[in-house]
């Protein structure tokens, strides 16, 4: 038979625990949900990358057409051959990033539609030459639709990349706040069970 004190006693000290217990359940919560932040911004900043590989090969194309257009030489034809040679791995990898940033997926598959339209120019102005002549390529070239092609990539990217900025720029407000509640929840949790331990000193010595 247990005395009313030794009872009182055990509801304090049951309850004392739970206090820290909780504090820290708090904590390890707070701490997984600061990694899975991490991990959005981290998928968001390759994706960020991807389309900016993307981009760099619609400009490579048009650079390489131009000059190739412009001197006859061969050796200008290089940025777009390596246009041509990375367009399908880079086009994977963007498709691939924008699974895991799902919001983005669209405008991500629009972007990818305009960069290969434009590669695809080039490639047609390029082999028209070949064909017939110079004459007919620079014809085909001062056609108004490689001009507009080539904006309409560019207003995709400047969206596409300002608009992932801010996804960025939220998740690392979010990451900081977590960062700074996970630790203060830590430091809470550890003053408790100071408390605690202090208390049952105070009660083994009495």
């Amino acid at each position: 038979m247990s005395l009313p004190g030794q009872s009182n006693t055990r509801r304090r000290l049951a309850l004392l625990f739970c206090v820290p217990l909780a504090v820290s359940f708090v904590f390890l919560i707070l701490d997984l949900q600061t990694e899975h932040t991490d991990l959005l911004l981290s998928r968001t900043q390759d994706l960020t990358s991807s389309v900016g590989k993307l981009a760099s090969l619609a400009r490579d194309a048009e650079s390489g057409e131009r000059g190739y257009l412009l001197y006859g030489d061969e050796r200008y034809l290089m940025p777009l051959q390596q246009a041509n040679a990375e367009l399908a791995t880079d086009i994977d990898s963007c498709l691939r990033n924008a699974k895991d940033v799902s919001k983005f997926q669209r405008p991500v598959e629009e972007m990818i539609r305009l960069v290969r339209a434009r590669v695809n120019q080039a490639n047609q102005v390029v082999g028209t030459e070949r064909a017939t002549g110079v004459s007919a390529a620079v014809d085909l070239a001062r056609r108004d639709e490689a001009d507009r092609t080539m904006n309409q990539v560019r207003r995709a990217f400047d969206d596409l990349t300002r608009n992932l900025s801010d996804e960025s720029s939220q998740y690392r407000s979010s990451e900081h706040q977590l960062g700074h509640g996970a630790f203060f929840s830590f430091l809470i949790g550890t003053l408790l069970m100071i408390g605690v331990l202090m208390w049952l000193y105070r009660e083994l010595v009495s």
